[in-house]
């Protein structure tokens, strides 16, 4: 909000009262009086002026030179951002274009029609480079799942989680999720798993608790099942009981798979030591460590002792 209002008090406020029910992975709602205000003074730009500054309302770093391969008319872009600049919508230093204000910018989103829109979007996961920027084209692109959308929207979001940003790579994970057929079905539990996980350290863990019990209503038996179980665990909070009614039903789940075992011990140990006491936790730290001992897995037996 305060990206997209610069800091603008009294837009701050018009906007914040439209993000009632925001979607994630959407554009914010523009207020209908601010986008009003915007759609005013763009509409006084000429049609293909307005068509050539689409791009730089959905690109994070719009160039001339991205401009120039997007136009079906190249020699003629630096005219019409020329006429921009004379009408104080758009500034240019060096090959960067940029709104005046972020409003602009997305008050000009808002007049691209939803086929042009997808379209654009499409064209621009293809040119940029940035992994999480192609991401964010990609989810507006393609409406239906698809493996090779879902595909690279997680690899927008592993970009997002490397920089240490897990808001945003929660977001996409949870997108990710949302494109992946139904044929691959692990790597769409998976996905939800992950972005339910990452929501906790992103200071959303109720998003993250709506994710994982909406996918355990769905999810077969199994060790996926156990990783959701433990994961819905984590982000109960300060509620114990919850959590360890869910870390119990994840034994069952893993049975058989020591490096599982041993994890959800652990946690159980972390739980017991604050709300049982130290017999109860060093009880489930001895068998996350058998566990882990089973497995042959250093990176299982390490945290477990």
């Amino acid at each position: 909000v305060h990206e997209l209002t610069a800091g603008n008090p009294f837009y701050a406020l018009q906007l914040a009262r439209s993000l009632a029910g925001h979607d994630p992975g959407a554009s914010l709602p523009m207020p209908p009086s601010l986008e009003a205000l915007t759609q005013e003074r763009l509409s006084q730009l000429q049609r293909p002026v307005r068509r050539l500054l689409e791009p730089v309302a959905l690109l994070r770093d719009p160039t001339v030179g991205i401009l120039e391969v997007l136009s079906t008319e190249p020699n003629r872009v630096s005219e019409r951002l020329d006429r921009a600049v004379e009408a104080g919508v758009i500034e240019i230093a060096s090959d960067r274009v940029r709104f005046a204000h972020p409003l602009l910018a997305e008050g000009m989103a808002a007049m691209i029609g939803p086929r042009r829109r997808r379209e654009l979007h499409a064209e621009l996961a293809r040119l940029v480079n940035d992994p999480e920027e192609r991401a964010r084209h990609l989810v507006q692109a393609s409406p239906r799942p698809s493996v090779d959308v879902a595909d690279g929207i997680d690899a927008g979001a592993r970009a997002a989680a490397a920089r240490g940003a897990t808001a945003a790579a929660a977001e996409l994970l949870e997108m990710a999720a949302r494109l992946t057929p139904r044929v691959q079905e692990a790597d769409r539990w998976r996905r939800t798993i992950e972005a339910a996980r990452a929501y906790k350290p992103a200071g959303l863990p109720g998003r993250g608790r709506w994710l994982i019990e909406g996918a355990l209503a769905e999810m077969p038996s199994g060790a996926q099942r156990a990783d959701a179980l433990v994961t819905l665990a984590r982000l109960s909070n300060d509620d114990f009981e919850a959590a360890d009614r869910a870390l119990e039903q994840a034994l069952d789940e893993a049975c058989g798979d020591d490096e599982r075992l041993s994890v959800i011990h652990r946690e159980r140990a972390y739980g017991s030591s604050s709300h049982i006491g130290r017999e109860a936790a060093s009880g489930h730290a001895e068998l996350a460590i058998a566990a882990a001992t089973r497995a042959g897995e250093p990176a299982a037996l390490i945290p477990a002792l």
